[in-house]
């Protein structure tokens, strides 16, 4: 997706970004969102 290598923070900044984009979609009921016994959210179409 990027042409350059991103230092941490932009890499920071660009996972929050996502996160911010798939909840968004979540909350309008497009993907479905279930939590592993691990802790970990995964995404899916709905």
């Amino acid at each position: 997706m990027f042409k350059r290598k991103l230092n941490i923070h932009q890499m920071t900044f660009a996972l929050g970004e996502a996160l911010a984009h798939l909840n968004l979609l979540w909350l309008d009921g497009t993907p479905t969102r279930q939590t592993g016994d691990d802790g970990v959210i995964c995404f899916a179409p709905a």
